[in-house]
């Protein structure tokens, strides 16, 4: 019988402890952000649509004539321009609330579905794994924390899938049915984590053949096609250049955009496994709800991850944008690791010796460094720009350039035509969208209207322009000496 190293109970959890702490670290740059945040472009389309108006009536307007997005649409109601005097504070609360739920869930869901194989303090180091993951691969911060409108439609309905993940492991009536409602609510949010939804849930289904799983899968698909088949989506994409060949175009491209991220994500994913295998994937691994068909497994995950590219590659004939990627890198996470613990039960004896060789004291602070400064902490992560913006005052820039246009657009009187102060080399954890280079456009108009002006403005450079993180520590540096 091969003997197997183990560190301990106490190992490990003190192990998951400083886990849950990092990535606890990691996000307080966020939150410093926060101070920082100004509305962008859809934030006054919407603040118009809502401002003294019926929620319920401008939903079923925006369902019938835009967008079948009808939890999004909901919530979108909640828009500071249409809810406070003083709307920019409350833009600033709610990216704070929306980095503190993104922690939240994060770290506390594996509480809920892993609760018969880890400790809590355990669950809550996977969820540090998880944060930290998602935090080295964001595709976009901004539209995902700094960006309400993309807050509504992307990252509230990812961290509902998240729960509605944990929550299909729960055995009590008030999860189930907390479940079946999430079930009806999270494809509402956006096309893309529709179909993840969708796909995840048939997954569950069609393997472990209980009849709670299809009674789940029956809502959201429902759901589903709620979505798809809003009369606002034939609407919308009357007005879209579809290209010839649409739909051949369009599996084509999700398939090579889907092997993409392959070698984009791969790398760190397989960097946190070094780390989940020893302190949380053998353990997981014991449950028998991980003794099923790897091969079956991974057809699926592909397929999802394909089929979710359809909408707006089909839709909008582009490739998925950085804020369908944030929800996409969610269901990847999540379905990596669930492949991981498929295979550490097929191979219990190489799963066995694996964990002994990580668990390692030397080996495993090793792994740790290597995860940490290669992926959460690499130079270039969102976490070491978000502190580099602080750092070089880019985004202190970027707040006073914003409050410039703001000014401007409540104190010029007339209706003449005024070119807003461009933004320069400015903060990419915070920039989203720029306004149009000609007044009178979608969101210049409403710049202008969300502020009861009625001056015609336009920015000249819209070409937002960013700095490696490196570079900009340099000429900070630079900038410092010559102040001296």
């Amino acid at each position: 019988m091969t003997h197997i190293k183990d560190p301990g109970m106490k190992t490990r959890q003190r192990r998951a402890k400083m886990l849950t702490g990092i990535s606890l670290l990691a996000i307080i740059p966020f939150l410093i952000l926060c101070t920082f945040v100004y509305p962008v472009n859809d934030d006054f389309t919407f603040g118009l649509r809502h401002i003294q108006k019926n929620v319920f009536q401008v939903s079923s307007d925006i369902y019938l004539y835009w967008s079948g997005r009808y939890f999004a649409t909901l919530i979108s109601a909640l828009n500071p321009f249409a809810v406070s005097d003083n709307p920019i504070p409350l833009f600033r609360i709610y990216s704070a609330v929306a980095i503190v739920l993104t922690t939240i869930v994060m770290t506390l869901s594996p509480a809920i579905c892993c609760r018969r194989q880890l400790t809590h303090c355990q669950s809550a180091g996977l969820g540090g794994v998880f944060l930290l993951t998602y935090l080295a691969l964001m595709p976009s911060v901004s539209q995902a924390f700094y960006w309400f409108s993309s807050c509504t439609a992307f990252t509230i309905p990812s961290l509902l899938y998240i729960m509605l993940v944990a929550l299909t492991a729960a055995d009590s009536k008030a999860s189930y049915f907390i479940a079946c409602t999430l079930a009806l609510i999270v494809p509402g949010g956006n096309e893309v984590t529709a179909v993840i939804t969708v796909g995840t849930l048939g997954y569950i289904a069609f393997t472990y053949h209980d009849r709670k799983y299809w009674l789940l899968l029956t809502l959201s698909a429902a759901a589903l096609l709620l979505v798809v088949l809003a009369p606002g989506n034939a609407s919308r994409m009357a007005n879209q250049h579809i290209w010839a060949n649409a739909e051949l175009w369009a599996l084509t491209f999700s398939i090579g955009q889907t092997v993409s991220w392959i070698f984009l994500w791969g790398p760190v994913l397989l960097l946190a496994t070094t780390i989940y295998i020893p302190l949380f994937g053998r353990k997981l691994a014991s449950s028998p709800i991980y003794d099923v068909s790897f091969s079956r497994y991974l057809v699926w995950f592909f397929i999802t991850i394909i089929l979710a590219h359809i909408p707006p590659t089909y839709g909008i004939s582009s490739a998925i944008v950085d804020r369908t990627a944030n929800c996409l890198l969610i269901f990847v996470i999540i379905g990596y690791f669930h492949g991981v613990n498929i295979l550490l039960r097929k191979h219990r004896a190489t799963a066995d010796r694996l964990a002994s060789l990580l668990s390692g004291k030397w080996i495993f602070g090793a792994s740790l460094f290597c995860f940490l400064f290669a992926a959460p902490f690499s130079i270039n992560s969102p976490v070491a720009t978000a502190v580099t913006d602080i750092i070089t005052g880019k985004a202190t820039d970027y707040k006073r350039i914003q409050q410039q246009r703001v000014d401007i657009v409540r104190q010029t009187p007339s209706a003449e035509a005024v070119k807003l102060p461009p933004l320069g080399i400015t903060s990419k954890s915070l920039f989203v969208k720029e306004l149009e280079s000609e007044p009178d456009t979608e969101f210049t108009s409403a710049f202008s209207r969300i502020y009861k002006s009625r001056v015609r403005v336009y920015v000249e450079d819209r070409e937002a322009r960013f700095e490696d993180n490196l570079t900009a520590l340099k000429n900070y540096a630079k900038k410092g000496r010559v102040r001296r």
